[in-house]
């Protein structure tokens, strides 16, 4: 069995969970969008999924309008 980090419900900043999360035996982590806004590449654990509705600014959608 695998398992993932859910690194956006932690309170540390992000990299340093990234680092946690692989230092437990994590095998992935999901991230927020913002995780990789800072355009520094990452070492370490593979990205899983992402929670893209979470931390959504007010009037974004994910669906058309149409």
């Amino acid at each position: 069995m695998q398992i993932g980090a859910c690194l956006w419900s932690l309170p540390e900043d992000p990299d340093d969970a990234a680092v946690w999360a692989e230092q437990q035996g994590f095998d992935y982590i999901d991230v927020d969008p913002g995780f990789a806004s800072r355009g520094e590449s990452t070492e370490g654990l593979p990205v899983a999924s992402v929670a893209i509705a979470h931390l959504m600014p007010d009037g974004a959608a994910l669906e058309s309008g149409d």
